[in-house]
Parts: C-alpha cells; structure tokens; sequence
C-alpha cells in the first residue's frame, strides 16, 4: 500500500510539472487538483497490493497534443519520468497521440522509442483540426467548437477521418492501435474501429483541445 501511495504521489508531482508547462497557472491549478482528488478517490477504493496489477484501480492517461516549441524538450523529459516511473511499479498508462504529435518528428520518435507494451500502451486521440479536415478534402462544420469532434461530421466523412488518422498512426508504429480516446464517440464510428481496425478499447471523456495542455491526465 505505501509503495501504491509513493509511486502515485512521484507520478502526479510529474504531470504538475507538465502542467504548469503547457497551462496558464489558474488553469494548471484546477486541473491538478481535480486530477489529485480523482486519483486519490481511485486509490482509496483499490485493494491493497504491493504494486499495480493488470486489473488496477488505477491508470493513467495521457493525451498527447500539439506541444510548444519553447517547452518540448522539457516536457518530453518529464513524459519520460512518469514512463520510469511507470514502468517500476507496473503502473498502467496509455498515452493517445493526436495528428500533430503523430506528424511532430520530434514527438513521435519520442514515443517510437517506448516499448508499447504492459504497463504502457500507445494509443490514437482521435481529434479533428482543421489540418486534418483540409488534408482529408472536408469542409468544417458552420460552429468552429464542435471541429475536434467526430460526431460533428457526415458518416462517410467520419470514415475518411478514421482512415486517416489510423493511417498516419500506422506510418509512425507500423501498427494499428488497440486503443483510442476522445470526448465522444458514437456508434457508427465505434463499429467502424472495431470491423475495420480491430480496435479493442474506446476511452471517452478526454477533454477537448481549448484550455487543456498538451499532455493532460
């Protein structure tokens, strides 16, 4: 139990540091308390065991977005902590890169060097910018807010978004991913993934782009 409590404590010191890197410092504040108060009440509830099994209370994701230039190197240094961290005590956590950080040279050798296997996965964020609706020949929707998600579209242009996404995924790893996030999927594309792709989880809820970091929890 108090190895449990150290490592959480070591990984949420990490993702503050990423925090107050990528976010304003009010903003930063708020989502690291809310990400404490959840880990926390995750951690509370879990059995008591000496390190983190398969079947865990507790993980850890991180979408992985456009990071900026003056911080990347900083960043990508402390991603590389929580993943020793991680890694130590068997802690699960799925990292969900999105077009920008798949397309970021720097970013996505980062991650190609990370053996994407348990405790780490390396997921696909499927959001829509509006890079990815021009590289793909569709047009934006009239509301700009509703852009990143993938139910704002026609079914045939969520297909053309999927295929490209997962294409440019498979161009960095040389393989489909199991997983992938976003704020909201719907049926359709849900059905899709798991036909076409054999993807085996959908996590939602993820919070959307506008005031979040690039590596939130």
């Amino acid at each position: 139990m108090i190895k449990k409590a150290l490592t959480v404590l070591t990984i949420l010191d990490k993702v503050n540091k990423i925090l107050h890197l990528t976010l304003s410092p009010l903003v930063a504040r708020r989502a690291k308390w809310g990400l404490t108060v959840f880990i926390f009440a995750m951690f509370l509830f879990a059995s008591s065991v000496e390190a983190f099994q398969r079947k865990t209370f507790v993980s850890f994701i991180f979408p992985v977005r456009q990071l900026p230039q003056n911080s990347l190197l900083a960043t990508l240094d402390l991603a590389l902590g929580v993943y020793k961290t991680a890694t130590s005590s068997a802690t699960p956590v799925t990292w969900l890169l999105d077009s920008s950080a798949l397309s970021s040279a720097t970013v996505s050798a980062f991650f190609q060097k990370l053996p994407s296997e348990f405790p780490h996965e390396i997921g696909l964020l499927l959001e829509v910018s509006p890079t990815v609706l021009d590289l793909v020949g569709v047009s934006s929707p009239s509301n700009a807010t509703v852009i990143p998600y993938l139910n704002s579209y026609y079914p045939a242009d969520r297909l053309k978004i999927i295929d490209f996404l997962m294409q440019q995924f498979f161009t960095v790893f040389g393989t489909y991913p199991s997983s992938v996030g976003g704020s909201y999927f719907d049926s359709f594309s849900l059905s899709y993934l798991k036909d076409h792709y054999q993807t085996q989880a959908a996590i939602i809820g993820i919070a959307s782009p506008a005031g979040t970091p690039a590596i939130s929890g």
